[in-house]
């Protein structure tokens, strides 16, 4: 096995791994929630806890050649943190909220997060290329 093959799959290790603890955490504090309170989480913030790693994973996927960037990485925070204040906001806000709307919600939403990583990773990449051939 190459250098190379090791650190793809000691990278893979490390992101299963830290997607296994996040779904650990996540139950974790469910079952808090519902032996301390009595109460079962609701649905919906379950369906949130669920799909937002798959709006994201499907995102980030398609940026795999950028892995390595911090800028990549600091962008879906962002979005990440925009997602959840607003589907905290939603859901608080509106009880009629159905489980099944994420559904309809998470294609656009996805492609969204796409089109914005897209525009500030790669046009900026694109502009910091154009500014260093400039100076030249």
């Amino acid at each position: 096995m190459s250098r190379q093959e090791r650190r793809s799959l000691a990278s893979r290790i490390l992101i299963d791994v830290g997607v296994g603890l996040g779904i650990l955490l996540a139950a974790g504090i469910g079952v808090l929630y519902t032996v301390r309170t009595g109460n079962d989480v609701p649905m919906k913030w379950l369906e949130l806890a669920g799909f937002t790693p798959l709006i994201f994973w499907a995102a980030l996927k398609q940026f795999k050649q950028y892995w390595g960037r911090p800028s990549l990485w600091l962008a879906a925070f962002g979005l990440l943190v925009i997602h959840v204040a607003v589907f905290t906001l939603v859901l608080t806000e509106y009880p009629q909220w159905r489980p099944v709307w994420f559904l309809l919600v998470a294609l656009p939403e996805g492609w969204a997060i796409v089109l914005i990583l897209h525009k500030l990773i790669i046009g900026d990449l694109r502009s910091r290329h154009r500014n260093a051939s400039n100076v030249g």
